[in-house]
């Protein structure tokens, strides 16, 4: 019995330092209004990547629903109300702007061409954007064929950025 008790001891010792350790985020996908049918799976793609990327990371990961007014995503609190009743520390926001494309009928839909991805980290408690980015031309072309691994490459060349700016405000910087 008392092994028991000093083993549930240790254990939620390593769960509150790790929680403590843990910064917990929301991830936001969105993308253009005109986007194209074929244009959500990329959205999943890439939020399944960023949402990888930050669990092995060792952060507390929630989503919302991918959202489909892109138009919006210069708004400060677009997306915040979902992270704060998430209870996020932070909330990271991706717009995917797709090239708009109508599928003649009889055809097999194209797949989605990228034309920029911006991103935004703000932190949720006072709703400060610590950094907005955005990547147009020659940087969102992935020389690979199949759209889901040019997808999640995609996403990989985002994440580091990402983390970075959580990381600096985690320590207290700008």
């Amino acid at each position: 019995m008392h092994r028991r008790v000093l083993l549930a001891a240790v254990m939620l010792t390593f769960c509150l330092a790790f929680s403590a350790q843990a910064a917990t985020v929301t991830i936001t996908i969105t993308q253009n209004e005109k986007a194209p049918e074929t244009a959500l799976e990329t959205s999943r793609t890439v939020e399944d990547e960023l949402f990888l990327q930050f669990f092995s990371s060792g952060h507390i990961v929630s989503n919302s629903d991918i959202r489909f007014d892109g138009s919006l995503f210069l708004q400060k609190n677009y997306g915040l109300k979902e992270a704060a009743w998430g209870l996020s520390d932070y909330l990271v926001v991706v717009f995917l702007e797709f090239l708009s494309q109508e599928t003649p009928e009889g055809s097999l839909p194209a797949p989605a061409q990228l034309v920029s991805v911006s991103w935004k980290v703000v932190q949720v408690a006072d709703g400060i954007v610590l950094e907005t980015k955005k990547l147009t031309g020659k940087e969102t072309v992935i020389d690979e064929t199949d759209p889901a691994k040019r997808s999640r490459i995609l996403a990989q060349r985002l994440f580091p950025d990402i983390l970075n700016t959580i990381a600096k405000a985690r320590k207290g910087g700008s």
